[in-house]
């Protein structure tokens, strides 16, 4: 707008209200000429939502534009003075606001600034203030300036910000924003020597919590453990979500490798108390690992890989602990990323095989069962063992990705010995608690036995101790009790290795238990070893499950384990894993010796 000018000028304000305008020749096209101006100015302040005032400082009277009356939500008979524009301001803007007009009209200092402001509505809105004060032809000056609501606008950048910075489920900051937190903490310990930590949390099984109880759980479960993270941690430190499942924490000024250990175990513990979700209690478990400026890395990538390596250590050392990065484990990341490559061409390859080891009678040494166990042959290698490429095993993608072909491999060897009338009693598969996690592995395997008509107490499932020992979900205790149910017999392998056994046998439907070989290979020699195995046998029969002795290799070993009432067994004594078409051999020697009996 033009402000009202000593010559007598109209200001767009005066017009925009219907001011009498002078001004041209006197003629009554100039009238209608200024009056036209006024209205397209009022226009394009309402289009901009821009409200302009004049402020004499000699006394007269401020002029507001239309658009200035609309932008406070006042009505246009309201007294329109500079102070109750500044009383709209919230108060803590107001005194900044007042200094800044002061300054202006003693100096001249023009300023721009943005302030809350209540309407006359009692609606906040951020409005723009831009004023300048330029000195009139008596010395004098005016305040002559703009108001802009600019809510909507700053509304809009801030959502735009937090869609490129912060995670929307958590609103933690993103990993690009952690990230350059974590430069700019850098840079200040390069400059006073100090140190700076990083913790990444990772979830662990947090897939097959989304694939069995749905993705709103797993949402839940998110929101959850990022708001016990925030409240683990200090006050200076920083948390993020920086993936999925994946956590990062900020660390300013941790004393040393300890210190980090000392917070991941106490963010453990927050993290790891179970989650109320809709009725039921989901069990959370999560790993930690850690990296320390300047002791393992110069910067944020060094960071970030050292902690990813501390922290895949802590995944395949146990899960559920903390650890900080030492050179080691750097080894041994790059060496766990050679091997899951290897196993991706393995199984593009078809390279993954099951072999069978025969569960016998210890009494006459019958084929009773064979339990499958997985092998990786090579071209260059030979055969190589799980031993050598069990982080695959415990990868969520690859470990899947195996027990799936390993299970069509060995169904359709079971179809083919059915086929041909071979005695093989049932053959087991072990399985991950990966595969039980999902929650659909049962339905996995109904599927495919049906598909292939395999009568279902033809196949049995084989799970170590050590899966409930770590996983105490109720996942895996309703797919046990699923698999059950089909009439598919679950065994509870390496069974008296943990110290729950005895609670495992009463909360798992299992109708097996196999004694851990550690148990075996001294019970002709140590008594406490036979002591144990005498007690976990009569227990096993006590509680109604059928009980084998594994990892048998000597015949003192067969012989002191029948004569504590135990029949069935498996071990190197009676036969080494061995590939299909060796087993199929060793199934139909079998069927000629007993029709020979």
């Amino acid at each position: 707008m033009a402000a009202r000018d000593d010559e007598g000028r109209g200001s767009a304000a005066v017009a925009a209200k219907g001011g009498d305008v002078a001004g041209g020749d006197g003629a009554g096209g100039g009238r209608a000429e200024n009056d036209y101006h006024g209205r397209l100015i009022a226009q394009v302040e309402s289009i901009a939502h821009i409200g302009s005032f004049v402020y004499e400082a000699d006394g007269r009277p401020v002029e507001w534009s239309e658009e200035m009356f609309k932008l406070l939500d006042w009505s246009q008979q309201a007294p329109a003075s500079l102070e109750a524009l500044v009383d709209t301001v919230s108060e803590e803007g107001r005194g900044k606001l007042r200094t800044a007009v002061e300054e202006a009209l003693a100096t001249g200092k023009p300023f721009d600034l943005e302030a809350p402001l209540i309407t006359g509505r009692g609606q906040l809105r951020l409005v723009r203030l831009r004023a300048e004060a330029p000195e009139r032809g008596d010395g004098v000056r005016r305040l002559v300036g703009i108001a802009q609501d600019v809510t909507e606008r700053r509304q809009f950048e801030d959502r735009t910000w937090r869609l490129a910075n912060q995670d929307f489920l958590t609103r933690l900051p993103n990993r690009r924003l952690f990230e350059e937190s974590l430069e700019r903490a850098l840079e200040v310990a390069r400059f006073n020597g100090g140190k700076v930590g990083l913790l990444l949390l990772d979830l662990d099984y947090f897939k097959e919590i989304n694939t069995s109880l749905g993705h709103a759980t797993g949402d839940v479960l998110l929101h959850v453990v990022a708001g016990r993270l925030r409240r683990a941690v200090g006050p200076a430190d920083e948390v993020a979500r920086t993936g999925g499942d994946e956590f990062a924490v900020l660390v300013r000024d941790p004393e040393g490798p300890a210190s980090l250990v000392a917070l991941s175990r106490q963010i453990l513990k927050a993290v790891e108390q179970p989650v109320p979700i809709r009725g039921s209690e989901v069990a959370v478990r999560a790993s930690v690992g850690g990296a320390l400026f300047p002791d393992h890395a110069r910067g944020v990538g060094d960071m970030l890989d050292s902690a990813q390596a501390a922290l895949a250590r802590a995944k395949t050392t146990g899960r559920r602990i903390g650890l900080v990065y030492d050179d080691e484990m750097r080894q041994g990341a790059d060496s766990r990323f050679r091997i899951h490559e290897a196993i991706r061409g393995a199984l593009a390859r078809d390279e993954i095989f099951p072999h069978y080891q025969p569960k016998v009678d210890l009494e006459t040494g019958a084929v009773i069962g064979l339990e499958a166990l997985v092998r990786w042959r090579t071209g260059s290698s030979g055969l190589v063992f799980p031993a050598e490429f069990g982080s695959a095993l415990s990868d969520g993608f690859l470990g899947s990705a195996i027990a799936t072909r390993v299970l069509e491999k060995v169904t359709d060897d079971i179809r083919d010995w059915l086929d041909a009338g071979l005695p093989f009693g049932s053959v087991a598969v072990n399985v991950t608690a990966i595969e039980l996690m999902r929650g659909a592995y049962h339905e996995q395997v109904a599927e495919v036995l049906q598909r292939k008509a395999i009568p279902f107490d033809r196949f049995q499932v084989e799970v170590t101790e050590t899966v409930f020992l770590q996983f105490e979900g109720r996942e895996i205790r309703d797919t046990i009790a699923r698999l059950d149910a089909l009439g598919v017999k679950v065994a509870l392998d390496d069974f008296g290795t943990g110290f729950g056994s005895l609670v495992h046998l009463r909360r798992l439907a299992v109708s097996l238990i196999k004694i851990d070989r550690s148990f075996i290979e001294h019970i002709d020699t140590q008594p406490e070893d036979e002591a144990i195995v005498r007690a976990l046998i009569a227990l096993g029969k006590d509680l109604g499950k059928r009980v084998i002795a594994e990892g048998i290799e000597r015949e003192e070993e067969r012989r002191a384990l029948l004569s504590l009432g135990c029949v069935e067994g498996q071990g190197y004594l009676f036969g080494l894993p061995s590939p299909t078409a060796e087993t199929a051999k060793m199934l139909e020697d079998e069927r000629r010796r007993r029709l020979g009996d």
